[in-house]
């Protein structure tokens, strides 16, 4: 029963009583059950809890000094308390002064052990993989020589199995402390990230911009030589704006913020963007990013306009980034409700076990593009996942490692 309870407070008060009401011990003459714990840091033994008896309300009325102020400094040697912590044993005592001194008087304890009817005192050390962290008192009316074998035996396991509890709470608030403090650092980085992303997304889609309207001719004409050089920057800083567009969206998604703007629209205006968009990036590898072919029936979708040009500049740029020859394109079917576009490649392909890790935060594969490790947050795909789903379709990947990858997604069709 004991180990059920995982609030130290309720824990506390439950042991000294569980003993008295379950195991019948009034009954034995068992008056007052007191928990005590030793605090390292203080280096004192504290008093927890009391047993709610009659003897035990009797003696906290009775009591000169407040229950939880009464507190044993660990050096005092004669201390029974102190005693049975220290040296993992069993104590005995008539006296009652003997585990309460030296807070208040002798004389007044002995007083008050005798309102209460209490002739013996035991303290059993509460033991924890073999080191003391307290002790419980059990006061009886009734001498040594009247409490059997049987009694002491069962009383030493009971308190072993406090020890057990109080760990086991312990670790429990130590745990949901932790869990608090995690938490917090948690929201902590996703308002960093989230702040620091909106702060690097402005400027970087003005340079992006403005490189675009350098290499459209408007500022004058440039040299082919000047104008690979600046199409490898455009490059460069469209993929920090992506990343940092992933990052928002792992911000977004973390803290529950991510917001789905549903409309019907023609799906084919932001096929052609996004290609034109991704072109250059092809161009600077020498792929081949086959222009998309508008079929013959009407790819009209319900979806989030924004997210659906996201899916697509990110699986076009993930394939564009494993493939180290040949070409990547896009088709588009009808299935049923849905309508499916497709993004093939003939890069590296990914292996059947590599595949389990797709879709998943911060998880990447072992893809190789030459002779090193493609680059990658490992956001892409987990992001992508959660933006198809959102949006009421479904993602999956067809793939062989060597022989390229086919990564395809489904969104409602706006027809009816």
């Amino acid at each position: 029963m004991i180990l059920d309870d995982f609030d130290f407070k309720t824990l506390a008060n439950r042991v000294v009583n569980v003993i008295l009401t379950e195991l019948n011990y009034l009954e034995l003459g068992y008056q007052i059950i007191v928990l005590t714990l030793l605090d390292s840091k203080r280096k004192n033994i504290v008093r927890l809890a009391i047993s709610q008896t009659e003897a035990g309300k009797k003696a906290l009325q009775e009591t000169p000094i407040p229950f939880k102020k009464i507190v044993i400094p660990f050096g005092t040697k004669s201390n029974l308390l102190v005693r049975s912590i220290k040296e993992k044993k069993v104590y005995f005592t008539h006296d009652m002064s003997d585990v309460l001194s030296p807070a208040g008087s002798k004389e007044e304890w002995r007083r008050i052990q005798k309102v209460c009817s209490i002739k013996t005192s035991m303290i059993f050390p509460v033991l924890v993989g073999g080191k003391s962290i307290g002790a419980m008192i059990f006061s009886l009316s009734k001498g040594v020589g009247e409490i059997s074998q049987y009694e002491k035996e069962v009383l030493a396991g009971f308190t072993n199995a406090v020890g057990l509890a109080v760990k086991h709470s312990d670790l429990y608030r130590r745990l949901k402390q932790t869990n608090i403090h995690l938490k917090e650092v948690s929201e902590l980085k996703d308002e960093f990230v989230s702040l620091a992303s909106h702060e690097l997304r402005t400027p970087m889609t003005a340079v992006s911009g403005t490189l675009s309207t350098v290499l459209d001719g408007f500022a004058g004409k440039i040299e082919s030589e000047t104008k690979e050089f600046l199409q490898g920057a455009k490059n460069e800083t469209d993929r920090l704006l992506r990343m940092v567009n992933n990052l928002l969206n792992i911000s977004r998604i973390e803290s529950g913020r991510l917001k789905y703007d549903i409309e019907e629209f023609d799906a084919w205006d932001v096929i052609k963007t996004s290609y034109q968009n991704l072109l250059p990036l092809a161009v600077e590898k020498s792929l081949s990013l086959e222009k998309p072919q508008k079929p013959d029936f009407p790819i009209r979708i319900k979806a989030d306009r924004d997210k659906f040009e996201e899916l697509l500049n990110n699986l076009i740029g993930n394939s564009i980034k494993y493939t180290e020859s040949g070409k990547v394109w896009l088709e588009i079917a009808r299935k049923g409700t849905f309508l499916e576009f497709s993004i093939s490649d003939t890069g590296v392909g990914i292996s059947k076990e590599d595949q389990k890790k797709l879709f998943k935060r911060f998880s990447r594969t072992e893809r190789r593009t030459g002779e090193k490790r493609a680059k990658g947050t490992g956001l892409g795909l987990y992001i992508c996942k959660i933006l198809v789903e959102g949006m009421g379709g479904k993602i999956g990947i067809e793939s062989e490692s060597g022989r390229g990858s086919k990564f395809f997604f489904s969104l409602p069709s706006a027809e009816r």
